[in-house]
């Protein structure tokens, strides 16, 4: 399981350290790969050493160019943020790159980013600062077939192609230019008939 990007008081990753301490027991085989910086990121480090958790790593933070390759190997890529209500309207940045990654998304927010996930096939949902409903979720995918995690993860990587890509997003624009250039015209024919 990776979560890639800020290790800040917002993501809320205490939990998902209880998460990992919960699952040496049950589930050994997950392993939890926290891949970036930010404020807490030492201080996580640290109560990971504490908790003597065996099956948490921390990778710095990756340049652009390394990051593709790596979501791209992850079992799963986990979204945490803290059960906030602003976060019920927020879709952390890294869910788009999650989707084109074209990988399993456990996402613990609630709301749109949540939405999101369901509205793509991409993954599962589960309550954010809850370590057991994050076990609950792991062991589900876990118990999945193989088969139903990679369509999962290639109905991200689809949805993100239709829906979020560049391509996606001029392709949008062109529609919207298209229709206001046409009414326009229409516009002034209707304007030049009135002169006439």
């Amino acid at each position: 399981m990776l979560f890639a990007g800020t290790m800040g008081m917002q993501q809320g990753l205490e939990t998902v350290l209880e998460a990992a301490r919960m699952c040496e027991k049950e589930l050994s085989r997950v392993q939890f790969v926290l891949v970036g910086g930010g404020v807490e990121r030492e201080a996580l480090r640290q109560k990971a050493a504490r908790m003597a958790l065996s099956n948490v790593r921390f990778l710095p933070q990756q340049p652009p160019a390394s990051m593709g390759p790596l979501l791209a190997a992850a079992d799963v890529l986990l979204v945490h943020l803290r059960d906030l209500p602003l976060f019920r309207i927020t879709i952390p940045s890294k869910t788009q790159a999650y989707l084109a990654a074209g990988r399993p998304i456990l996402m613990a927010v609630r709301g749109d980013a949540a939405e999101l996930v369901k509205q793509s096939g991409a993954g599962l949902c589960c309550e954010p600062e809850n370590a057991a409903a994050l076990v609950a979720k792991i062991r589900h995918l876990v118990d999945m077939r193989e088969v139903e995690r990679s369509t999962m993860g290639a109905n991200g990587a689809q949805f993100y192609r239709d829906r979020l890509s560049l391509r996606a997003g001029v392709d949008k624009f062109e529609a919207v230019f298209a229709k206001a250039i046409g009414q326009r015209v229409a516009a002034d024919s209707h304007v030049a008939d009135l002169v006439r």
